[in-house]
């Protein structure tokens, strides 16, 4: 499947042209955590049609989460989550999959595979993230659009404060931050 997907007409560049040698592993469903010096990853069975990794760097003490592709369902979603408690917990920076709202997530759009930016801020708060930066939006929206979801997110944020402030950031093409 990744051969076709990564070749004309769908991408410009041929999968079996790449000089890097690729190795597929194949993991079974359920839990895996996956730990070193500089990565944790964790496998769990959520929604997406399939088990999802989300994965922390570290470098000292300061860690980045990347967490993409992930349906948080909104039930459960508090310090136990095991997101929440192997991965996002005090992350410097979370970089999370807030491709809908809330209503399109719980509604329209259940099941498609991505969270909200209200899920986010719940979970970035549940495990004291520092900073949450919104991605993978939806592709519909114009930068208008994303300006004004991010200025609710921001306004959630601070009505749902729970201990910590949590910075809220809005991906885009050329984001830098240091961490």
């Amino acid at each position: 499947m990744l051969h076709t997907q990564q070749s004309s007409p769908f991408f410009p560049v041929d999968f079996r042209s790449l000089a890097a040698t690729i190795e597929f592993v194949t993991l079974e469903p359920g839990p895996h955590l996956r730990d070193s010096r500089s990565f944790r990853d964790l496998d769990q069975a959520i929604s997406h049609g399939r088990s999802l990794t989300a994965t922390v760097f570290f470098q000292g003490a300061k860690s980045v989460v990347y967490s993409t592709d992930c349906e948080h369902k909104y039930s459960g979603l508090d310090e136990s989550y095991p997101f929440c408690r192997i991965i996002y917990r005090n992350a410097d920076l979370l970089i999370f999959d807030a491709m809908y709202s809330f209503g399109d997530m719980i509604s329209v759009k259940e099941d498609w595979g991505h969270s909200s930016n209200v899920i986010g801020v719940e979970l970035a708060q549940a495990a004291q993230v520092k900073r949450l930066v919104l991605f993978h939006h939806e592709p519909v929206l114009d930068d208008r659009m994303i300006e004004g979801a991010l200025a609710e997110t921001v306004r959630f944020e601070w009505i749902s404060r729970r201990g910590g402030k949590v910075e809220v950031i809005s991906a885009y093409d050329g984001l830098e931050l240091t961490v």
